[in-house]
């Protein structure tokens, strides 16, 4: 798997969110429906979301994240960031199964949504108004173009990492704000769950954490 991938899916799934395939559909349209008024764009063709267990996510995360991670093991190590007893792929992978909840597979095309919940938390819908924005990207080309130029090049992934980060952050704070209510926007912004009991190396978070926040200077 071509590194720049590998990044993108890391980013891309820091965002987190729960819900029911059945219960919650309507509420998924109707955010569909708002991040397409907000964007002014609508699907070009049919997308899929599909739900799986933690336990799906932590298989699926591991089968991802392959070879080029030993690259960084070795480089990471070398530079003092890692101790030699180390396992980034094993660190990686604690640490995306913990705090990941959906995310959008560029290989498929479709969201993916780890379902332990009935009911979308406003978190979740903010989550599913961003990832639904790589959607669109991904169908109006924007994706395609530019990762085989990527692929060898991390700080020109990590950059357009940030470009495509950047408009889907942007729309999801404008679905927050004139879509939730200001109770669910409380809510969202009192909840530290994704904070606390993070013993994630503190580089490697600012690594997943620089797209975002670049997107939002």
């Amino acid at each position: 798997m071509q590194r720049c991938l590998i990044l993108f899916l890391i980013a891309l799934i820091i965002s987190s969110f729960s819900c029911s395939s059945e219960s919650n559909q309507d509420e998924l349209d109707q955010i569909y429906s708002a991040v397409n008024e907000i964007r002014g764009l609508e699907p070009l063709y049919e997308f899929n979301h599909r739900f799986i267990t933690p336990n799906e996510l932590c298989q699926e995360l591991s089968v991802k994240q392959e070879e080029e991670i030993n690259i960084d093991q070795e480089i990471y190590t070398l530079l003092g960031l890692l101790d030699e007893g180390d396992n980034l792929n094993s660190i990686l992978l604690a640490e995306n199964t913990q705090y990941t909840t959906g995310f959008f597979d560029v290989s498929t095309g479709e969201m993916v949504i780890v379902a332990d919940g009935a009911s979308m938390t406003p978190k979740q819908k903010a989550t599913v108004a961003h990832e639904y924005t790589h959607i669109l990207q991904d169908q109006y080309g924007y994706l395609d173009s530019y990762w085989p130029e990527l692929a060898n090049n991390t700080d020109a992934c990590l950059a357009f990492d940030a470009l495509i980060e950047g408009e889907a952050t942007l729309v999801k704070h404008y679905y927050m704000d004139n879509y939730l209510s200001y109770e669910e926007l409380y809510s969202l912004y009192t909840d530290t769950t994704s904070e606390a009991g993070n013993s994630t190396p503190y580089f490697i978070q600012q690594i997943q954490q620089l797209p975002y926040e670049v997107a939002s200077i």
